[in-house]
This record gives structure tokens, C-alpha cells and sequence, in this order.
């Protein structure tokens, strides 16, 4: 690209002020899930958007507690009833060791004290796979704004 009198122009880049938001930086996203159908729907998903870019899937909280320390993931999509170690232990261990990271819970139980127990394990955001379809880059965007996000049909946890 060249300015009016045919010199060579630098070309600069800058990165918006929020981000989160469409157009500002590449939030990078980790997807655990063990059903690989829904893993592929969720990948899916986020793929036609700009700002949010799938960096790892994996189906294990083992696997997920791996990924988040090889990765580092700005968000992670966590499943709750997973093989072995189960999500609320996998967001526990990620959350002692990456407390920036912003981990959203997509589960099929909405129950206030399985939320409540997710919270407290660091998570930020809790999605009903019956409504995660539909949710999930407004809540992947929210948390990342720091904003805690609760989907249709999850059972705010007591105060």
C-alpha cells in the first residue's frame, strides 16, 4: 500500500478496547465434552465467528485439566458429568492454577445445587444443553466481559 506521493506505507494494527466483543481480539476456547456428536455441534457453532476460536476438544476432565495448562484457553466449555474426573473437579483444578481462564458448565441437569457447586468451583457461566445451542457465543462473550451467565432453564443458586 502506498500514501499520496508513492511511498511505501506501514501498515499498523490495533486492538479494540473490549474485548469479547465481535471484531476485538481472538478469545481462544477449549470445548470438553465426551458425547463427540455434541463436541462436533458445539465446535460448529463457534466456528463461522471471528472472535472466538476452538483451540482444543478433548472428552475427559483429565484431559481438559491437560489441555488448559498446554493451551491456555481464555474460555473453556466444560461438560459436567464426564469419565472420570467430573467437570465441577476438572473447573476446580483449572481455576487453582489459570484463575483467568472463564469456564461455562453445558450440562442436561440445571438443578440449584449442581450450579451452585459448579460457582463455587470458579465456573462463570452454566448452560442447559437443551438451550446451549442457541446461548452459547452470548455466554462465551459475557464471561469474558466478566460478567457471570446463567442460561434458560438453569436454577439461580440460592444466595
Amino acid at each position: 500500500m502506498r500514501d499520496n506521493k508513492g511511498r511505501q506505507k506501514k501498515l499498523t494494527t490495533t486492538q479494540p478496547e473490549k474485548p469479547g466483543t465481535p471484531g476485538s481480539r481472538l478469545i481462544r476456547l477449549l470445548v470438553v465434552e465426551d458425547h463427540q456428536p455434541t463436541r462436533d455441534e458445539l465446535v460448529c457453532l463457534v466456528a463461522p465467528q471471528d472472535d472466538i476460536t476452538v483451540i482444543a476438544e478433548v472428552g475427559t476432565g483429565e484431559e481438559a485439566v491437560q489441555a488448559a495448562r498446554r493451551f491456555r484457553p481464555a474460555v473453556v466449555l466444560m461438560d459436567i458429568q464426564l469419565p472420570g474426573m467430573n467437570g465441577i473437579e476438572a473447573t476446580r483444578i483449572v481455576m487453582s492454577e489459570f484463575p483467568a481462564t472463564k469456564i461455562v458448565a453445558v450440562s442436561n441437569h440445571s438443578d440449584s445445587g449442581l450450579v451452585h457447586a459448579f460457582l463455587d468451583a470458579g465456573g462463570a457461566g452454566y448452560l442447559c444443553k437443551g438451550h446451549a445451542f442457541e446461548e452459547l457465543i452470548d455466554a462465551v462473550r459475557a464471561v469474558m466481559d466478566n460478567r457471570r451467565y446463567l442460561g434458560a432453564g438453569v436454577e439461580a443458586p440460592a444466595a
